[in-house]
């Protein structure tokens, strides 16, 4: 029995020193385990620092112009695992790299580059949340926008700025005007140009109306006293739209509006300080005074018009801006014609303002716009000869329409070319009543035969019509 007892003690002093043993050894485990992920987390801390230390030098030198470098380091961190798994700090690195190919194409491959820029953007876009990081999803779909602007050099314009309004539109759902109202004008400001480009190429007085609509938005931000220029530039380009849109509908309003913008445009672009800008917006007015002379106080309105293409002409010197000398000139004719009425006065100012806007455009450097001012001239020497019958105002009118009409096809130009004839015939049969009878009779017929080729009478039944007459009265003569 004693040996049985110590042999239990001795058991029960083994175990005891057993659970010891195994009660330090995991003591040590748990110290040793403890220690590790101390230092593993030390470890991660250190390797995250690194990672945001290289996104910062990116970055900086992203900013600092130096995006091929800054590429580089984009490129190291997106081969990391660890990069992809934080779906903010991807975003935030694919952000950078489209800044990156965003800047170099404006140095070299443009439109590859472009497109790389938003292949980065859009796969930014996955992670960019705007209520987390608004300041960054704004900024991301604003350069998205200006890379589809630019990208709409070199593929289908209108998809690329239909893809560049989106964006805008997208910028917009963080940029307020109670929050970043210096990035809300701007982003207006953009949207009206692109909405402006839209207008343009699809003719459309949807995109007119919503490009000034972003145009009032922006006057919100840029009022005169804080911003005098963008708010001049806000009038002048609204000046523009109206004007454009009046060929649409509400022509009197909106020619109106034309002017209005323009004036409060010119009081800060004055002629001294902004000579291009002043001469534009008195060239669109003189426009825009023309037309509203068509549907209200014609004779005023001209007079308006024939003094604000003056002014035009005070900035607009043949030397410095010879096309815009060109069309200012051209206009003045446009406006003395108008006023015609019978005054011979306004005749001879048509004739020298033509001949002034032909300075700028001969034909060999503009052969159309040279082929419409003869065409113009021709229009004016017949009304001349009319009203004074003088045999030398008709053969201007001739020699002009025929020098037109070297540039002129019925392929090409069909409706010029059939007006040219058609002018040429009649004012053939009335040199034939002072000379040269059969001579100039056969080529009235020929020029009247040549306009029917384009006069049909499914298309042009009154045309038609007094061009078979005048054909048939010239064959009756010599029946």
């Amino acid at each position: 029995m004693n040996e049985l007892i110590s042999v239990f003690f001795e058991l029960d002093r083994w175990v005891y020193g057993l659970k010891g043993a195994l009660l330090g050894a995991l003591g040590a485990f748990v110290v040793i385990l403890l220690i590790y992920l101390v230092a593993e987390l030390g470890r991660h801390k250190i390797r995250w620092q690194k990672i945001l230390s290289r996104l910062d030098t990116a970055e900086m030198l992203q900013q600092g112009n130096m995006s091929d470098d800054a590429l580089q380091i984009y490129a190291d961190l997106l081969r990391m695992s660890a990069v992809k798994e934080r779906p903010e700090i991807y975003s935030r690195v694919k952000t950078g790299e489209g800044n990156c190919y965003l800047s170099i194409s404006q140095h070299r491959n443009k439109s590859e580059n472009i497109i790389k820029a938003i292949e980065a953007y859009t796969s930014a876009c996955k992670y960019a949340s705007p209520d987390k990081h608004p300041d960054s999803f704004g900024m991301l779909y604003y350069n998205i926008a200006k890379a589809y602007m630019f990208l709409s050099e070199f593929h289908d314009k209108g998809e690329c700025i239909s893809k560049a309004i989106r964006a805008l539109r997208e910028t917009l759902r963080v940029y307020k005007i109670a929050t970043h109202p210096a990035n809300y004008g701007i982003t207006q400001m953009k949207l009206s140009d692109a909405h402006s480009v839209l207008a343009e190429i699809y003719e459309s007085e949807d995109h007119l109306v919503k490009a000034i609509e972003a145009l009032e938005e922006a006057l919100r931000i840029y009022d005169l006293e804080t911003y005098p220029a963008e708010h001049a530039d806000i009038h002048f380009k609204a000046g523009h739209l109206h004007l454009v849109l009046a060929g649409f509908s509400k022509k009197h309003e909106n020619l109106t509006k034309a002017i209005n913008n323009y004036k409060t445009a010119i009081t800060l672009f004055t002629p001294e300080k902004y000579p291009a800008a002043f001469g534009k917006a008195m060239l669109d007015s003189g426009t825009a005074y023309r037309l509203l002379s068509e549907i209200d106080d014609k004779d005023t309105n001209l007079k308006l018009a024939v003094a604000v293409l003056n002014e035009s002409l005070a900035v607009y010197s043949i030397d410095k801006f010879p096309m815009e000398f060109a069309i200012a000139h051209k206009k003045l004719a446009e406006a003395y014609l108008a006023g015609f009425s019978g005054n011979k006065d306004y005749l001879e100012k048509a004739i020298l303002s033509f001949k002034e806007s032909l300075r700028a455009h001969t034909a060999e450097s503009s052969p159309e716009e040279y082929a419409s001012l003869k065409q113009g001239m021709g229009k004016v020497y017949r009304l001349l000869s009319e009203l004074d019958h003088k045999e030398e105002f008709i053969y201007e009118a001739v020699t002009a329409n025929l020098e037109a009409l070297r540039f002129k096809s019925p392929e090409k130009d069909p409706l010029d070319y059939a007006l040219i004839q058609n002018e040429l015939g009649d004012l053939y049969v009335r040199t034939a009543k002072i000379k040269e009878w059969d001579k100039n009779m056969k080529l009235a017929e020929s020029a009247y035969n040549e306009a029917l080729k384009i006069y049909h009478s499914d298309k042009f039944p009154a045309e038609h019509a007094a061009l078979t007459e005048a054909v048939e009265k010239i064959r009756r003569v010599y029946s």
